[in-house]
């Protein structure tokens, strides 16, 4: 009997443990927050760049001003980024090796050339054809599908739910905006008139009142120079909490089954 339950002691302990890091794990996906920051520069051309980063970045999913591909880290080490070089380097030798000036394809090379004359004959016949029946399948634009969207949006039954998705999209960006930014941009399109009016659709953006930014208008000459950097940090438990509020809300609930009813 000793012996068993010293067994059972020990199975109890570990189930603790386990219980006590799934808990752990849980709290710090939850209240941990996603940390990031965004770069953008405009001359010429627009190049982008953006960090995420978790728990003292122990996940980390950044993409450079000069990259093009997003790279993941995991406890500072690069995942999935060597491979793919070792593959295109494979791909790029094998090609090289079998392709057409290769001295044991010379032969190949022209029965490909003489079979390519014969697909590209095809291919323009299937294309003929396709435009064909495109042009035939033309319909004509009708409003009914607005008119429906707008008599589904002026229901009374859905106007309640609509003004609450409303006041959650409205925090939602609220919470999203970042804490810190800076910048400039100057920008011209080389008429005063459309300068002006885009300086009009500018100043309706709350983000150019932010402290640090500055916004300066070109009428003279076309020009864009921006340099604007940006950093915030988000909970998941602010969107665990925003679903759980609109599940357990009788308005909106009944505006999503509306809408599933609708489509």
């Amino acid at each position: 009997m000793t012996v068993l339950l010293a067994i059972l002691k020990v199975i109890g302990m570990i189930l603790l443990v386990f219980l006590g890091l799934l808990v752990f794990v849980c709290a710090a996906v939850l209240f941990i927050p996603v940390r990031y920051s965004v770069s953008c520069i405009a001359d010429g051309s627009v190049s982008l760049g953006f960090t995420a980063s978790w728990c003292l970045r122990v996940v980390k999913l950044q993409k450079g001003m000069s990259e093009q591909e997003v790279q993941l880290s995991l406890f500072g080490w690069k995942i999935g980024k060597k491979k793919k070089r070792k593959k295109t380097k494979k791909k790029e030798k094998e090609k090289d090796e079998s392709g057409p000036g290769a001295p044991g394809n010379l032969e190949d090379s022209d029965d490909l050339d003489s079979t390519a004359g014969h697909s590209g004959k095809r291919e323009d016949t299937g294309h003929q054809k396709t435009g064909k029946k495109k042009k035939t399948h033309k319909k004509s634009f009708s409003f009914e599908g607005i008119s429906s969207i707008i008599s589904f949006i002026r229901d009374d039954d859905n106007k309640q739910g609509i003004q609450k998705i409303k006041k959650e999209l409205f925090f939602l960006f609220r919470y999203l905006k970042p804490s810190y930014v800076r910048g400039h941009v100057i920008f011209g399109t080389g008429d005063p008139c459309t300068t002006g009016w885009a300086l009009g659709m500018i100043s309706l953006i709350p983000a150019a009142y932010t402290e640090g930014v500055r916004i300066v208008p070109d009428f003279s000459e076309k020009e864009l120079d921006a340099e604007i950097h940006a950093k915030g940090k988000v909970h998941l438990f602010y969107f665990l909490r925003m679903l759980f509020r609109g599940y357990m809300d009788a308005d909106m609930k009944a505006l999503i089954s509306n809408v599933f009813n609708f489509v």
